[in-house]
């Protein structure tokens, strides 16, 4: 059955000039599972999905960069950027990509 997953992800720190998150956030979600956007709900950034619920799971992995923060080289696929605490801090949604 096709249907809209929201994953969230987790602040560790909500203080604007603090903020921290997982170095990598691993997501198991259907094999089919196709992004739809980056957002926030309840000032948390959330990613929504389409997904097949009738599939075997994989780990997928996301990563979050701060504007004005550093960006190690990476292999990634940009998807998103979100706002929290009204701008003052705006976070970009990468997946990382393994060959």
């Amino acid at each position: 059955m096709l249907t809209i997953w929201k994953y969230n992800l987790e602040i560790q720190n909500d203080n604007p000039i603090l903020m921290q998150w997982k170095d990598i956030y691993e997501i198991s979600m259907p094999v089919y599972s196709e992004f739809l956007s980056v957002g926030t709900q309840h000032n948390k950034p959330v990613m929504w999905f389409k997904v097949e619920t009738q599939t075997d799971r994989i780990t997928r992995k996301f990563i979050i960069v701060g504007t004005g923060r550093k960006v190690e080289p990476i292999s990634a696929k940009y998807l998103g950027t979100f706002l929290l605490n009204e701008g003052y801090f705006v976070g970009h949604v990468f997946e990382l990509i393994f060959s």
